[in-house]
């Protein structure tokens, strides 16, 4: 019996989707590093000159002026006017489709060994030139603080002759203060976002130094464990920022990222990799290196520099700080859609762990663990540096209410001391939540106790 059925011959010129030959046509463009290298500069910059390029790009005039002819003729860059390139809209699209790079480009020799090493690859080759380590000529030091931002700062500002600590940083800055928590679930991440930041620095600059920074709103990597071509050129964009500002200012540099999330501060560079100082839970060494491409950024992506030297502190720098502690104390001035700030932030946290029996995915273990031993030393700070204005400005009618906020910080610094007692926290250890309840009315009190020592610092500030 025959088959029916009509037979069709199909060419092989047939089969290929008419479309296929124009991106072919991309992927041979596309063949050189060099230009890869170029677009993800532009999509890191927004636009550049094709004098700043060059010195981006390890090439002569010639060979750049025709890698970018390409690039334009293919429509992956434009040139809004002579000399001055920026990347398309078809160019961000294409590197954001080929975000395995990294994987797949280390799988091609030994697929195991690449998943083994659990490292990520720089696919292009560092040149000669910048095979070199730069060190700045008077390191800091990071201070042992919980809050990695304030010690990181207490660091940099004692190697430029400062005698401030991570405790003045906290208080000053209004850090100490600020309590955050989640509306609608407790994760072990940090409790800033990118929007509170404006504000910080700010504060921070009445320690005495102006302050440049970049904040790059997205996480880095945007997908967990996979650095796409996109994530690639932030991360360039960030480390020829930090190597621009050691080898010309010979200035150290604060980061958000490492293999920790945590701040650290950059003290130079060797090859492609920052050299970093900070608390380093895991080997338990302050220095180390870190490849500027593998630093985990939950959140966003964040670096400052100090700049020029400001007017130095005075009092009422200080009154400047106490308005500080009040609001965020108060967490007006820092609530989004996110979070609850201020003192019912703990009833929020409270809520959640009370309910953790019946509602386990409220709460992040590990995360409750931390924020126990995060805000016992915050309040600690908190005290401290409140006790220290006392001391500061003897005699003076504020005073009393100063003394009553800083015993009602004491106050929630130890029931969060006994709050972590219940739940203590190792970074390389699993974590328990034995009693949520007893925990739950711990933080009750604590709220109570942050209610009490905000009404005592409005009162302080009112009479200073």
């Amino acid at each position: 019996m025959t088959d029916p059925t009509p037979k069709i011959e199909v060419t092989d010129s047939e089969i290929f989707h008419p479309e296929i030959e124009k991106v072919a046509k991309i992927f041979r463009a596309l063949a050189y590093p060099k230009r890869l290298e170029v677009l993800m500069a532009l999509l890191a910059e927004g636009s550049l000159e094709f004098s700043n390029l060059l010195g981006i790009i390890a090439l002569g005039k010639t060979a750049l002026a025709n890698h970018l002819a390409e690039l334009e003729k293919i429509q992956l860059i434009s040139k809004p006017r002579r000399g001055l390139y920026e990347i398309t809209e078809r160019g961000k699209r294409f590197l954001k489709v080929n975000t395995s790079l990294y994987d797949e480009v280390e799988a091609m020799d030994d697929p195991v060994e690449a998943l083994d090493r659990y490292a990520y690859k720089n696919p292009f080759e560092i040149p000669d030139a910048a095979k070199t380590e730069i060190r700045v000529s008077q390191p800091a030091q990071f201070q042992d603080h919980l809050n990695s931002f304030a010690g990181c700062l207490a660091g940099v500002l004692t190697s430029k002759g400062q005698e401030v600590d991570a405790i003045e940083v906290c208080g000053f800055t209004g850090l100490a203060f600020l309590v955050r928590y989640y509306k609608n679930h407790m994760t072990s991440g940090s409790r800033y976002t990118s929007g509170i930041w404006p504000s910080i620095i700010q504060a921070a600059e009445g320690l005495g130094y102006k302050i440049d920074y970049v904040l790059d709103p997205n996480p880095y990597p945007t997908y967990f464990n996979t650095i796409t071509l996109e994530d690639l050129a932030r991360a360039q964009k960030f480390f020829r920022l930090v190597k621009r500002n050691i080898r010309e200012k010979d200035q150290p540099a604060i980061i958000w990222g490492g293999d920790i999330p945590e701040y650290y501060i950059i003290n130079g560079i060797q090859q492609n990799q920052y050299i970093m100082h900070g608390y380093h839970a895991v080997l338990n060494i302050s220095e180390f290196s870190i490849r500027f491409d593998s630093i985990a950024s939950p959140r966003y992506m964040h670096v400052c520099f100090l700049s020029d030297e400001l007017t130095p502190r005075n009092e009422e720098s200080d009154h400047q700080a106490l308005k500080r502690a009040v609001e965020f104390a108060e967490g007006t001035t820092m609530t989004d859609d996110q979070f609850v700030s201020g003192p019912d932030a703990l009833k929020q946290w409270a809520f959640h762990l009370g309910h953790y029996k019946d509602q386990s995915s409220l709460v992040n273990v590990k995360g409750n663990n931390y924020m126990g031993e995060y805000y016992h030393s915050q309040f600690r700070s908190a005290a401290e540096y409140l006790s220290r204005l006392v001391e500061k400005y003897p005699r003076k009618t504020r005073n009393h209410y100063l003394r009553e906020a800083a015993d009602a910080y004491r106050a929630a610094e130890k029931r969060m001391f006994k709050f972590k007692t219940l739940f203590p926290y190792d970074y390389l250890e699993e974590a328990h939540l034995k009693d949520p309840e007893s925990g739950a009315t711990l933080l009750l009190q604590v709220s109570e106790d942050l209610h009490t020592a905000l009404k005592a610092l409005k009162s302080a500030e009112v009479m200073w």
